[in-house]
This record gives structure tokens, C-alpha cells and sequence, in this order.
């Protein structure tokens, strides 16, 4: 599967993140950019990893890990929903929710 992206990207960046505007001009400027299938599947993974470690980072912020939380929650199946990045690294995205919930439950309550 090759993913092509030919129109800029749907959500602006806060003028704050000059990275993520730099990123942003980056891909307007590359109609056409295709990734491969291992590019799809190593993002996935790195988004999974990188909520966990969020999660477990004591310096995150309360919106960081709610935001975390509803993305985990979410049963939207969109090609980075957290059900979609499970399923594709062969992970039970019900039981990995029921864990993550469980570990996590008291930030959400203080969220």
C-alpha cells in the first residue's frame, strides 16, 4: 500500500510551532509524496510507543494525556486510530485498551 498526499495538510499548525509549520511547508511542497508500507507501519508503531511513553511520562500534561486517552478510547477506524495501529502490529486493541486503562485510570480521573 502507497499512501499519496497531493493537497497540503487539513489541520494548521499553532504559528507558536515553527517545527511543525517547517514540516508543513515541507509536505505542501511535495505534491505527490508517497510512503511505502514499511513507512505506514513504522509510524504506526511509533505512535504507540510514543503514547505509552507520553502516558508514563510524570511531565506530561493533563490535556496531553486526555487527548492520549480519547485517541485510545476511540474505536474510529481511520489509518492511524489506535485500533488500526494495534490490529496492525497483531496486538488486541481491546485488551491493550483494557491494560492501559487500568494502569492509567487515576490520570484520567484527575484529567
Amino acid at each position: 500500500m502507497i499512501l499519496k498526499f497531493g493537497r497540503p495538510l487539513s489541520r494548521a499548525a499553532p504559528s507558536d510551532c515553527p517545527v511543525q509549520l517547517d514540516l508543513i511547508r515541507l509536505f505542501e511542497h511535495k505534491p505527490g509524496l508517497a510512503w511505502s508500507d514499511t513507512d505506514v507501519q513504522t509510524l504506526r508503531f511509533g505512535l504507540l510507543v510514543d503514547a505509552i511513553k507520553l502516558l508514563r511520562n510524570p511531565r506530561a500534561g493533563a490535556d496531553t494525556r486526555s487527548g492520549l486517552l480519547d485517541w485510545i478510547e476511540s474505536d474510529e477506524i481511520t489509518p492511524f486510530s489506535f485500533r488500526v495501529c494495534c490490529l496492525a502490529e497483531g496486538l488486541d486493541p481491546d485488551s491493550l485498551r483494557d491494560l492501559l486503562n487500568f494502569r492509567f485510570k487515576r490520570d484520567r480521573q484527575d484529567a
